[in-house]
């Protein structure tokens, strides 16, 4: 309280200090006829002694031009902003007669014209004195995982009458969870909406009612506690085609309020005569992804603005829409993901923004908390709510939640680190009940539950963080074992991948060594902003930056070449999962060092090589995973066994008598079924070519140490020759066994 009574007292005397230079720069000025701001009183002095005193001369007409020369003259020119008439009344009753202006209601509305919100940006400071809560010592942590429906996902979660309700994200169902007895019931929807798995973006409570706005259907989700049961509202005559329909909801007087994504219209549903209009927000923002989130606050809907570059505001007394610019704070797509209405103020929480946005609609002001000491990236959180007079940010991508304490204007952390890989959208939506905090899994079958918030810990923040250090290095150890173990789906390696590479990389038909500037790496790197679950450092790998739908513990381990093209790498993996029907596309996850090694620090800081604690990096891979799949380009003359990388990882599996496997493109396939029916000699002289001394690697240093390591073992190179030359050849066998048996 010391602090903020000092900073306000430091703000009076700032603002005293102005008021004078101003008084100082209004008598300074000229009597020039056409300025705004000629004062009688400097008249009547250059006048006769004898002249009797006279009216005021007729006052010019207030333009907006004049009028911003009058607060750029005084000095006011980022007054605190408000479209409170009254407020407006006040200050002009401060500043017109200093001017020697009469107050009209043309002063009135150029006022409204020219009036800017305040900016403010800070930074936020640690509290350390002990008397106040600055840290969490403890913060008790829970799944709800056994209740939930097995892969049905929920976007939205609700606090209504002592339960939380979450509606549906790719699911089927509506939930309703009741925390006194642990009980989840879940509720279909296709009596409302005939897709199978609708996406509704969030929810919000209106006279006992629940109504969720659709991301992709056109029906309004409407859920009654009092009968239990769903209905719909037919929403499409306002809505728009594909996704993103409306991305923020919220209820005032009687009436429903999404804000738009892609669509054009603000919707309004009421409630007591069942009907749906549209309010047009082109004037404010146009393109896809306006806003993302709405609240209520002072009688008016905020929408938290995305794409656009203005918050909405609208008035639905006066039916007026209006936008305030953001981009003194925040530039970009993606800004901001939810909005929240707390104690007269109006909070955005951060998607891409480095910053928590507060914005004080009395003082039209807008201030930014910076959070970039907790995190950086993109889809940083995506919940926000109030709990106990602070301000709960829970994350998309970012790993911990952050708690804003309004009063000291103070930031602190929870680590949720041990509970999630680096993957990204977990969370999504979050609410208050009962001292608790729930928060619904977007991708994810559960729901998180954090509680033991009250009564606070009152610690230090060096005495917090000296209890739990052990166990954060703990959490980032297992956080780092999963990263290191995820492999990419198959599915995702047959569907996304080529489409995204091909969108990303300028080269029509590329090969990995092509393309890795442009997909795993650069700007335009898929893991670019993240952070790295290895170092905890901006910038992942591709994997870690996959959705979990897309990434999963490794099955599979693939010893292949980067110079292959992406096209002949994704038909030799679509005919493999063609001979293996058995195998499922979400449930097959292959290791693949492009994907899975950080392509940032190998390649681009180069403060890694591909070669770092190999052996024990391999065996311990290999042994884990259980599975080499070796993807060969040919049978004939084979581009992989000149490459030292793949000769290794070969020698390897034999060694450690882990199960391997050929793969071959259909080209290549095509080829060797054609030299069998030719005869066997080419086949037979293939790998008699491998040559371990010769092969090469792209990187010199990580030449020379993998051949150390061959030098290192029983019978050197050529040991390593003989046992891989023996492998590939009976791999290749066993190709042609199955060619021969199926003909």
């Amino acid at each position: 309280m010391k602090l903020r009574r000092l900073q306000l007292e430091q703000r009076i005397k700032d603002l005293e200090q102005e008021l004078e230079e101003a008084k100082l720069e209004l008598e300074r000025m000229t009597t020039d006829e056409d300025s705004v701001i000629t004062v009688e009183m400097e008249r009547c002095a250059n006048a006769p002694e004898t002249r009797e005193p006279r009216a005021l001369d007729p006052i010019p007409p207030v333009t907006k031009e004049r009028f911003i020369a009058l607060l750029e003259a005084a000095k006011l020119k980022f007054v605190p902003a408000t479209d409170n008439e009254e407020k407006m009344r006040q200050f002009l009753g401060f500043l017109l007669p200093a001017a020697g202006l009469t107050l009209d209601e043309g002063c009135l509305e150029v006022l409204k014209e020219v009036w800017h919100p305040r900016i403010v940006h800070t930074q936020p400071a640690w509290l350390t004195n002990d008397s106040l809560p600055c840290w969490y010592s403890k913060v008790d942590l829970s799944l709800i995982t056994d209740c939930f429906p097995a892969r049905r996902y929920f976007h939205g979660a609700v606090a209504l009458d002592g339960k939380v309700y979450c509606c549906p994200w790719d699911s089927n169902v509506f939930i309703v969870y009741d925390p006194s007895g642990g009980t989840l019931t879940a509720h279909d929807i296709a009596q409302v909406t005939p897709s199978r798995y609708a996406r509704f973006s969030r929810m919000c409570a209106l006279d006992g009612k629940l109504y969720a706005a659709p991301c992709v259907s056109d029906v309004m989700l409407i859920f009654d506690p009092a009968s239990d049961s769903l209905s719909g509202v037919d929403i499409a005559s306002f809505s728009c085609k594909g996704g993103d329909k409306f991305s923020g909801v919220c209820g005032l007087d009687g009436k429903v309020y999404m804000t738009p994504g892609h669509g054009d219209y603000l919707l309004v549903y009421d409630t007591q005569l069942g009907t749906v209009s549209g309010v047009d927000v082109t004037s404010v923002a146009q393109g896809s992804d306006k806003f993302s989130g709405a609240c209520v606050c002072h009688g008016k809907i905020y929408g938290s603005p995305c794409n656009s570059d203005k918050l909405l505001v609208y008035d639905p007394a006066s039916g007026s829409m209006s936008g305030i610019d953001v981009t003194g704070i925040v530039i970009g797509p993606s800004k901001f993901f939810d909005a929240l209405s707390f104690a007269g103020k109006v909070y955005f929480g951060p998607c891409s923004a480095d910053a928590l946005v507060i914005y004080d609609p009395e003082l039209g002001e807008l201030r930014s908390m910076s959070i970039k000491h907790f995190c950086t990236g993109s889809g940083k959180f995506s919940g926000i709510c109030a709990l106990g007079g602070k301000i709960y940010l829970t994350p998309c991508n970012a790993h911990v939640v952050l708690v804003y304490t309004p009063e000291w204007e103070t930031f602190v952390s929870i680590d949720l680190s041990s509970l999630f890989v680096a993957s990204v959208e977990h969370l999504f939506g979050a609410c208050a009940l009962d001292g608790c905090l729930y928060v619904a899994g977007r991708f994810e079958s559960y729901m998180l539950v954090l509680g033991g918030f009250d009564p606070w810990e009152r610690v230090s923040k060096l005495e917090a963080e000296e209890a739990t250090r052990e166990a954060q290095l703990e959490a980032r150890m297992k956080c780092k074992a999963a990263s290191l173990g995820l492999g990419v789906s198959l599915q995702h390696l047959l569907k996304n991948f080529v489409p995204e590479a091909l969108e990303l990389c300028p080269i029509p038909c590329p090969s990995f060594v092509e393309l890795v500037s442009h997909y795993a790496m650069g700007s335009t790197g898929k893991g670019k902003g993240n952070i790295c679950p290895r170092d905890w450092r901006p910038d992942c790998s591709v994997v870690d930056a996959l959705s979990r739908t897309h990434s999963g513990q490794a099955t599979h381990f693939l010893s292949w070449c980067w110079g292959y093209k992406v096209h002949d790498f994704h038909a030799t993996l679509q005919l493999w999962s063609e001979d293996h029907a058995e195998l499922k596309l979400d449930g097959t996850f292959i290791w693949v060092c492009f994907f899975c090694n950080n392509q940032y620090r190998i390649l681009e800081e180069q403060t890694q090589t591909g070669s770092d604690a190999l052996e024990e990096t391999f065996k311990t891979r290999l042994l884990t995973i259980g599975r080499v799949l070796i993807m060969l380009d040919s049978a004939l003359e084979p581009y992989y066994i000149k490459r030292v990388w793949c000769v290794y990882e070969t020698f390897m599996a034999v060694s450690c008598n882990v199960p391997t496997e050929a793969l071959l493109p259909p080209l290549g396939r095509t080829q060797l079924h054609e030299a069998v029916r030719d005869g066997m000699q080419q086949v037979k002289c293939a790998f008699d070519a491998i040559d371990v001394e010769k092969a090469e690697a792209s990187h010199k240093e990580d030449e020379d140490h993998v051949k150390h390591l061959i030098k290192q073992t029983s019978g050197g190179f050529p040991l390593v020759k003989e046992k891989v030359r023996e492998h590939l050849a009976r791999l290749v066998k066993q190709e042609i066994g199955k060619f021969l048996g199926a003909g």
